[in-house]
């Protein structure tokens, strides 16, 4: 079986190159602002507090343990939030996953008051018993057709993993689950196989979807469906980033259970758990958030943020991860109008200290210059950013923090 890759040498990236990437982030305070955005970068913290620059304010949508206008109440661990619009910026339904096992989701109607400031509306559970069952959903993305796309992670779901008492079959777990809130209805897609689904991406084609595999050795991955806007037949692929080429996967159900083992015994390049995915219509592409694996030293324990050719499959550092940048284990990246990336972190607990402070959003401009734009409670880590279609609301997930807060679901403004 092939190494697991390091990063900070990739292919033909010398180490000219990789002191370049490093000096745009070094040099971060006397560069630019990001486009269409000023603030002044927040200082690491530790706190109890989510920290944002002058000027920002945020509201608490929803807490765990709030009622829902249906009578459910909303759940632990909220993570991908995906604003599907009704009335443009003013209004939309606001998609929650719950990265739980077993796994929900809950749907948020939110809209601005007369003074601009966002409320809930309307809210309910999905209920996915019509799958038989979701399970650890963690980040997603909404469709150009506007369903939803949410990712089943941590298989193989072994059956010691699914608590006493619960019948289940571990094979229905581990996929890509398309929710369309309009029809009330979801349906798991086979045919991007089983594996620790991070994130799932459409392309504006409508029809090619990339997928991260978190995991100590996990995929990049691909599939093509036959018929644009319908995912739930095609040709799945698996990368091989050092010898640059797209790897088919058979149609077969035995190998789609078990992708990883067979991509990599086939030639597909392992990774230090290769998280959330963006992609950037600007340029065509692919950015991936390499977490990094703290088991490992240097550059394999701190992540980066690789971006990728999706048709040559050249790769290359954007960001590197730790003492230089102040950066660790980017976790979900989302780009926001202006073509400015964000990425959240999510450290290891190694790197959460007096030194580096809790976990941080940053935006990265078009250069891989890095600002920090807010410190999360200490305990939590932000996931799931999803902006309004004017960039005005940033929407995310404060994830597991430390009391007094709960995980919550907030509104940022000020942009």
């Amino acid at each position: 079986m092939s190494q697991t890759v390091r990063w900070c040498t990739v292919r033909r990236l010398g180490s000219a190159a990789i002191g370049l990437s490093l000096g745009l982030v070094l040099t971060a305070g006397v560069l630019a602002a990001p486009a269409g955005i000023s603030f002044q970068p927040v200082a690491a913290q530790q706190g109890a507090e989510l920290a944002l620059p002058d000027g920002f304010s945020y509201r608490i949508l929803v807490s765990q343990g709030d009622q829902l206008r249906d009578g459910n109440l909303f759940g632990r661990m909220p993570d991908f939030t995906g604003y599907l619009p009704l009335d443009g910026s003013r209004l939309g339904q606001l998609w929650v996953s719950h990265e739980t096992r077993p796994a929900g989701g809950s749907v948020l109607t939110v809209g601005r008051t007369a003074d601009g400031a966002w409320q809930v509306v309307g809210s309910e559970a999905f209920d996915f018993s019509q799958v038989g069952g979701a399970w650890n959903l963690c980040a997603g993305s909404v469709t150009p057709w506007e369903t939803i796309l949410v990712a089943e992670e941590y298989p193989p779901a072994k059956a010691e993993e699914i608590p006493s008492g619960l019948l289940a079959d571990p094979a229905r777990y581990g996929w890509i689950v398309e929710v369309d809130l309009e029809r009330g209805s979801a349906r798991k897609l086979y045919g991007m196989g089983r594996f620790s689904h991070e994130s799932a991406i459409v392309l504006p084609d409508r029809k090619t979807v990339f997928l991260a595999d978190d995991y100590r050795g996990g995929i990049f991955a691909k599939f093509v469906a036959d018929r644009p806007g319908d995912l739930t037949e095609g040709q799945l692929f698996a990368a091989d980033l050092q010898g640059r080429r797209w790897i088919p996967v058979p149609r077969d159900r035995a190998i789609l259970e078990k992708v990883r083992e067979w991509a990599v015994q086939n030639g597909a390049t392992p990774l230090d758990r290769p998280e959330d995915i963006a992609y950037d219509p600007a340029d065509g592409q692919v950015y991936l958030a390499i977490t990094g694996d703290n088991a490992k030293e240097g550059q394999d324990a701190y992540g980066q943020v690789l971006r990728v050719d999706p048709e040559t499959l050249d790769s290359e550092p954007f960001v590197l991860g730790g003492p230089q940048t102040g950066l660790f284990n980017p976790d979900n990246l989302e780009f926001d109008p202006h073509g400015n990336l964000w990425v959240f972190e999510d450290k290891y607990g190694d790197f959460i200290n007096a030194q580096y402070g809790n976990n941080h959003i940053w935006v990265a401009d078009a250069e891989g210059a890095l600002h920090r734009f807010a410190s999360i409670p200490n305990g939590a880590e932000g996931t799931g950013p999803a902006f309004t279609p004017d960039g005005k609301t940033l929407f995310f997930s404060v994830q597991h923090p430390s009391t007094p807060w709960r995980s919550s679901v907030v509104a940022v403004q000020g942009f």
